[in-house]
């Protein structure tokens, strides 16, 4: 249990039986299919028990509403999500994958567009993109991903919608062109017929799959399935194999580890929030995703004050705070790399 964005959020949480707290683990977030629950996901997928198997630990969120979804605002609760099990348990952070099924693939495709610098590998599972979900979506390095659909999928048609679901091969397509992941592709059929098709880089640094069956229908693949197609199997084997890498685009340094935190400060010049605006001063070691969050002194998020794809350097944000009233707040920068928190005091 914990709290984003002001709500109350639940999830549970698996631990393999030989987990000490001792060696970083992968963990792999699961999600729910629409009205579907993390306790349900779980017992639909069996991940548990490969979790059991292969020693790493899995996570199912809870989404919200009624019936339960997800939504784009639950993006900071995933980052937020990842943040909380980091902190309680021991994970290998370059090895942090998602899977999700029906609603919960399409969310999957979502944040393999917000997050690629945190989760290292996607596996949806009868889902596809949403249409107007690509025009957002660019992802901060490669990637890779691998996706299991049937092509009698009444639910989540193989050929899309027309509308506002693009078609399977499609999504890989443009995933294909986008992430210059387009060598390829391969094709491999096993014994039962099920299509596999595959796409990479000459750096390697990404990988696409696709996995396609005649039968299968909305439906988690199985080993019992027409097919005898394990997506558990098979996404583990594809997420061993593809840790988060270094990639830059054109540059040669090393990574900055998470301790390399963006310098964040109020404008030295005006350290108080007085009239209708004042400055925020930060800067990025890299380009990347930045969000500034301001909150009230009760923990109440009362503006979003940026939230984009930031270049690397200097900036200087003009906040608006003609809405807020006078007293003491906090503002919050949160990147991929970390978040960090400084204390606002409002007079006017």
């Amino acid at each position: 249990m914990m709290t984003s964005d002001g709500k109350l959020r639940t999830y549970l949480l698996h631990t393999p039986p030989g987990y000490d707290g001792q060696e970083g683990l992968s963990l792999v977030l699961n999600l729910h299919f629409y009205g579907g629950t993390g306790e349900a996901q779980a017992a639909v997928t069996g991940m548990s028990g490969k979790a059991d198997a292969e020693n790493f630990i899995v996570v199912y969120p809870d989404g919200l509403g009624s019936p339960a979804g997800w939504n784009d605002y639950d993006s900071l609760f995933v980052r937020e999500l990842i943040d909380t099990v980091c902190s309680r348990y021991a994970v290998d952070s370059t090895r942090i994958y998602m899977t999700g099924y029906s609603a919960g693939a399409l969310m999957s495709y979502w944040m393999a567009c917000k997050l690629s610098g945190r989760i290292a590998a996607f596996a949806p599972v009868a889902g596809t993109m949403l249409t107007y979900d690509w025009s957002g979506c660019y992802p901060d390095k490669p990637l890779s991903i691998i996706s299991f659909n049937a092509r009698d999928d009444q639910l989540v048609p193989y050929a899309g919608d027309g509308e506002y679901l693009k078609g399977v091969e499609n999504t890989m397509a443009d995933w294909a062109n986008r992430l210059e992941c387009d060598i390829g592709p391969d094709t491999f059929y096993n014994e039962q017929g099920a299509l596999r098709q595959t796409w990479s880089r000459p750096d390697s640094t990404c990988e696409l799959a696709l996995w396609t069956t005649d039968e299968g229908d909305h439906m988690w693949p199985t080993d019992s399935s027409p097919h005898k197609l394990s997506a558990n199997d098979l996404m583990w084997e594809f997420f061993k194999t593809h840790p988060l890498t270094d990639w830059k685009p054109g540059v040669e340094e090393a990574r900055p580890e998470v301790t390399d935190y963006p310098l964040v400060e109020l404008d030295p010049n005006n350290p108080y929030l007085t009239g209708k605006s004042a400055a925020i001063r930060f800067s990025l070691p890299e380009p990347g995703y930045v969000r500034i969050d301001i909150f009230d002194a009760l923990g109440r998020r009362v503006a979003v004050a940026l939230e984009g794809i930031v270049d690397k350097g200097e900036h200087k944000l003009n906040f608006v705070s003609e809405n807020i009233r006078s007293g003491v707040y906090f503002y919050r920068l949160s990147t991929l790399q970390g978040t960090q928190t400084k204390k606002i005091i409002v007079v006017k």
